[in-house]
């Protein structure tokens, strides 16, 4: 078996002859990673094995910190399977909706997000009912990702929570209004838009337009995500979580500062995610998620649409 696919959570485990791209700021380095507690404790040149260390050969394979994005809506992404003419009355039917319900539409998304690499989500509940949030925090818990829900309302009692916390609103830009040329605010997140949380495909249109405005943007949503869990993201640093994306990608040439530009423009998308770890345990192998069967969350979505939206 590929050694790759050993991922597991440890105490103390080391990682060998890996190439490690860092996302904000961008940089790469080849050689050893040490993760102790769940957390990056060292990146540097091959060094040799710790006494208690639990070794993973990647064999130069690629790793990414997991991806982010903001703006991801679970009723906007439920309510592509109703005709458009009838979204706004749906909309507000799923709105009032119990926490049962919302819990299930928040799975479908937060599974989405999963298999296409983005870890690190942050969910638009703004205006929601208590029962609402308290759904989609349950579901975060569910699929087992770490992120955020933007929220204004009473007290969700989520301060120490192990996959979600409460960030703060702000702009954001999403794959359409990128291509459209909308004006982009100072300081916006990477944004869903309603769609696919697809965070490859926004970072390169973004980059299309501006070189480093994919980027940019990017950053502004890991930094959302520092502010609340008061710990990096976005880069192999120490103290960083070890939520990182394992690619099934072949660089053409030598990855380095000159060409990784071009690599974050032009190479791997989603399809190339093999594993995504949390902490080190894996929520997605070869594009299955490990935490729940994704028949029977989109069965859940599916009734739960069905059983409100009429």
């Amino acid at each position: 078996m590929d050694p790759i696919h050993t991922v597991r959570p440890a105490k103390r485990l080391h990682l060998k002859n890996g190439v490690f791209v860092s996302l904000a700021p961008p940089s790469v380095a080849a050689g050893n990673l040490r993760v102790r507690d769940g957390a990056i404790a060292w990146l540097g040149p091959p060094a040799a094995v710790e006494r208690g260390e639990s070794v993973l050969e990647v064999w130069g394979q690629l790793v990414l910190p997991g991806l982010a994005i903001a703006g991801v809506d679970p009723i906007a992404m439920a309510l592509r399977a109703v005709a458009p003419d009838r979204s706004a009355d749906a909309r507000a039917q799923l709105e009032r909706a119990d926490a049962e319900t919302h819990r299930a539409l928040a799975r479908q998304a937060l599974a989405e997000c999963a298999v296409t690499g983005v870890l690190h989500p942050i969910v638009d509940a703004r205006g929601a009912t208590l029962d609402r949030a308290k759904g989609v925090v349950a579901a975060f818990e569910d699929v087992g990702v770490r992120g955020a829900i933007e929220w204004e309302g009473g007290d969700l009692g989520i301060a120490d929570h192990p996959h979600v916390r409460v960030a703060r609103p702000a702009p954001r830009a999403g794959f359409a209004s990128i291509v459209k040329g909308a004006p982009i605010p100072a300081g916006a997140r990477l944004g869903a838009e309603g769609g696919p949380p697809d965070a490859w495909s926004c970072v390169r249109a973004a980059e299309a337009r501006e070189r480093g405005l994919g980027l940019r943007l990017l950053a502004a949503t890991y930094a959302a995500l520092a502010e609340v869990w008061g710990r990096p993201f976005g880069a192999f640093v120490r103290g960083a979580a070890f939520d990182v994306l394992f690619l099934d990608y072949e660089v053409p040439g030598e990855l380095g500062p000159q060409t990784l530009d071009a690599f974050l423009r032009e190479g791997p998308g989603a399809w190339n995610v093999e594993v995504a770890a949390i902490g080190g345990l894996a929520v997605v192998k070869r594009h299955e998620l490990q935490t729940l069967d994704r028949e029977e969350i989109a069965r859940g979505a599916a009734e739960a649409l069905r059983s409100v939206v009429r």
